[in-house]
Parts: C-alpha cells; sequence; structure tokens
C-alpha cells in the first residue's frame, strides 16, 4: 500500500484515514462527524481504529491506495500504520499516544509530545501553497519518511522539540505551584482556567500549526476532562470547545455543543466599554469564545461564569457530532 494525494486519487480504489471519503473509498477509517466508519469500529482516535481494524484483518489486501484530505497527527500516524502494519503494531502505544496528544492535547509519555512538537517544526518547513489539498499532499509525502525515527529515537529531534518542550515543562511547574488554577464544574463540565496577568504569550504548536498563549494548552488538557474550558488572565477572556465535542468521540459523552451567538449578545449589553464578544461557531473544530481582538472585558470573572453556566444549561444544541450530515471541513 501507499500515499496518495487525495485530490488526485480520482478513480483509484483507496482507503481514507481520519478523513472524507471519497466516490471510490473503499474504507474510511475516521472518528469524524459524518464518517461512514460503522459504530462498532469507533473509536476516539483515527490510529486506533485503523490499528484495531489491522488486528482484527478487516483491511482488504486489494486496495493500494491510502488517503487523507487533511494533514494532522492522527492521520499521519494512522496511514503510516497502513504503510508498515508491523511497526505499528510493534509500537501501538505510542502511535496511539502521539495522535491522541495531537488531537486532544493528553497524553501519557513525554517522547510522544516531543514527537507532535518536532512534527510542527517540520510540517513548518514544507514550502506554503495556497492549494491546502495539493499543501496537504505535499506535507504528508514529506513528512512520512519521518514516522519511525519520531518513534525510536526522538532525541535525535531534540533540536527542533526543546524550546516547546521546555514551555510545557514550565507550564506545568506553574500549575503545581498553584500560580495557575483549575476549578472544575463538573455540572456544566466545564474547568475555569485562571492565569497570572504577568504571563507573556509565547508560542506553541495545535494541530501542527503554531499558536500563541500565556501557557501551553497541554498543561491544561492533560489535567482536567472538562470539555468546556474558561481561560482567565485579568480581564480577558477566551471559551473554548474542546476536540473530544467535535468528533464521534466514544470513551466518554460530553455534553453537545450549543449555540453562544446568544450569550455574545448578552455579553455585549454589559459590557460598559463597547467590548464586543464574539463566537466562531459550533461546526469549527476548537471554536473560540471571546471579545474581538483580545480585548479586555469590563465584566469580573463572576458575571462571566454565571452567564456561560446558564447558556450551556438552556442553549440551543447546534453540533452533534453521531448525527450531522456534514462536517463542513476540509
Amino acid at each position: 500500500m501507499q500515499f496518495h494525494p487525495f485530490h488526485t486519487l480520482g478513480t483509484k480504489k483507496n482507503i481514507i484515514v481520519d478523513g472524507a471519503a471519497q466516490e471510490n473509498s473503499v474504507l474510511v477509517l475516521s472518528h469524524w462527524p459524518a464518517s461512514p466508519t460503522p459504530d462498532e469500529w469507533l473509536r476516539d482516535t483515527s490510529v486506533e481504529i485503523v490499528l484495531d481494524c489491522i488486528d482484527a484483518g478487516l483491511v482488504p489486501g486489494d486496495v493500494e491506495y491510502v488517503s487523507n484530505n487533511h494533514f494532522d497527527e492522527d492521520g499521519l500516524f494512522g496511514i503510516y500504520a497502513l504503510l508498515d502494519p508491523e511497526f505499528a503494531l510493534a509500537h501501538r502505544e505510542r502511535f496511539v499516544d502521539v495522535a491522541t496528544a495531537g488531537d486532544f492535547g493528553r497524553y501519557r509519555e513525554r517522547d510522544s509530545v516531543r514527537a507532535n512538537f518536532a512534527l510542527a517544526r517540520l510540517v513548518g518547513e514544507v514550502p506554503d501553497n495556497p492549494d491546502y489539498a495539493e499543501h496537504a499532499a505535499s506535507v504528508y509525502e514529506a513528512v512520512l519518511p519521518a514516522v519511525p525515527r519520531l518513534i525510536d529515537d526522538i532525541g535525535q529531534f531534540e533540536e527542533l522539540w526543546r524550546d516547546e518542550d521546555r514551555f510545557l515543562e514550565a507550564s506545568e511547574q506553574w500549575l503545581d505551584q498553584g500560580l495557575i488554577r483549575i476549578d472544575e464544574d463538573e455540572a456544566h463540565d466545564l474547568a475555569v482556567v485562571q492565569i497570572p496577568e504577568d504571563l507573556p504569550a509565547q508560542a506553541y504548536s495545535q494541530f501542527a500549526a503554531e499558536t500563541l498563549g500565556p501557557l501551553h494548552q497541554m498543561a491544561i488538557y492533560s489535567r482536567t476532562d472538562r470539555a468546556r474550558v474558561l481561560f482567565q488572565q485579568g480581564r480577558n477572556y477566551w471559551f473554548r470547545y474542546r476536540y473530544e465535542t467535535w468528533v464521534k468521540f466514544v470513551s466518554e459523552r460530553h455534553p453537545l455543543r450549543v449555540n453562544l451567538q446568544p450569550l455574545c449578545g448578552e455579553l455585549n449589553e454589559l459590557e460598559r466599554d463597547g467590548t464586543l464578544w464574539v463566537y466562531d461557531g459550533s461546526s469549527n473544530i476548537t471554536p473560540v469564545m471571546r471579545p474581538v481582538d483580545g480585548k479586555a472585558s469590563s465584566l469580573d470573572l463572576e458575571t462571566v461564569v454565571t452567564r456561560l453556566c446558564r447558556s450551556l444549561e438552556e442553549g440551543e444544541v447546534d453540533w452533534n457530532p453521531y448525527t450531522v450530515a456534514s462536517s463542513g471541513h476540509a
């Protein structure tokens, strides 16, 4: 079996990992919403689906091509598992841990997150292409050969992962020292994360791309199972639905996403200085609600949390990954 770019598969019979089916897809092994993967095969990550199907002998031997319509760690390691099943099964736990860290920001082994950090740098070295399909294919072709080395000897990539690993280590120490606080509200599946005002934003990777924040998100996501997270730093707020609520997550059923546009309207009316709250929309993979341009709010934390909890209780569900007809994403 070999990797083939998604956008040029044409009439070739194929297996899709972690993405959308094509007309000639013989098998789709994906936790994505709207995926035709049978319910009995579903697992939290697509890598787990692939590995279990290999184990069960369910992968057809007459299909030459495997592909995906987007790039991320789960897709990469799932595809590689079909290219080299023996290696993947021998390193099953690490494959799953790398994919879990990439998708959900949770990990068991530190080398798994280091593989994610190194991958983000490797992906950044691939020349940009405004055509996403072409760019995703180029990224897969560039980094697939690196998978065995990322698993067997992550130390050889230390120059790529060292800085981000230090940021994660610092974030975890801040949590251990109580400088960053996590308060959990199990009834609303909500975690409220309070961050000191003097922590500056730093770069870290998410879904193999760079983002900015005052702490590494993995430090939080590895310490709370709550799928709705409100971050507070002074009067700066940002709320995020975690990725677990976008895909067909099976190890735990989190409350479905509700529409937060009405809440934005409520908060806008309460603001005293014209600050405007906006929401990305529930079909976004990890949507955020926050004031425009990261502007400071005039509202205190209690007000924001109270209004948010009421919206989470009473709001209209507008994303259900188990019944949605289309993911709406590449």
